[in-house]
């Protein structure tokens, strides 16, 4: 017998049509073309009844969760991107009547854009500062190499933290990579945090500055202290 859940192909609807036109029951098209006799019956009646012999659509298993459940599984995730899928799903089967699975729950909040992805470690700005530094962009739009940059050190002092280097996973869509809720690091103080140490570096014009090491945090007289020293 052909396998099931296979439509009929063309080739086969024109033969069947003429074993039917011929005279040949349901049955006896069937056993000699390897096809149910139910089958046969299911074609021809359609064929009869709209003059169509096209293959009709296959509804599939109706989907368990609704629109309503997708709301709340976005709302969910927006709430605390960085929660295991496992957590999502005990925290919906707590407040909804219906029971998801984790299955379920990875399937509806991939369909809705959102995946499981690592943070990526961006330092957040705060409003104030981004519009400082925005100003102070465009304040030097017509500045050039030769005359202007050329006489600029840029200088930052950075924290390099030995220790574990777990990453951070976020739920988020592809267009909010830099969402401030989805960026962030783990904190230097925290029980998983190994040695610390700062250090002081610059670069100009002519290239990559010294590297030095401060001993604690800068302030503004140890900073004037560094700029004097290199």
């Amino acid at each position: 017998m052909a396998p099931r859940g296979h439509d009929l192909t063309t080739p086969q609807k024109e033969t069947i049509m003429k074993m039917s036109e011929s005279g040949m029951s349901s049955r006896k098209i069937g056993e000699s073309m390897q096809i149910s006799a139910n089958t046969i019956q299911k074609f021809l009646k359609r064929n009869w009844a709209n003059n169509n012999d096209e293959n009709t659509g296959r509804s599939g298993r109706k989907r368990f969760s609704t629109d309503r459940d997708d709301r709340v599984l976005a709302r969910l995730v927006k709430s605390n991107r960085r929660q295991s899928l496992v957590d999502i799903t005990t925290e919906y089967n707590q407040r909804a009547p219906k029971q998801l699975s984790t299955r379920t729950v990875r399937r509806r909040l991939y369909d809705l854009g959102y995946k499981r992805c690592a943070v990526t470690k961006k330092i957040t700005i705060g409003e104030k500062n981004r519009k400082a530094r925005v100003d102070w962009c465009r304040g030097k739009r017509r500045w050039t190499v030769e005359t202007d940059w050329c006489k600029i050190i840029f200088s930052d002092e950075m924290k390099v933290v030995l220790g574990t280097d777990r990453k951070i996973y976020v739920w988020r869509k592809s267009d909010e990579k830099f969402n401030r809720d989805c960026l962030g690091v783990e904190d230097a103080r925290s029980p998983r945090a190994g040695i610390s140490a700062m250090f002081w570096g610059y670069l100009c014009i002519d290239g990559v500055g010294t590297i030095t090491e401060v001993d604690g945090n800068i302030n503004s007289a140890k900073y004037i202290c560094v700029l004097d020293t290199n």
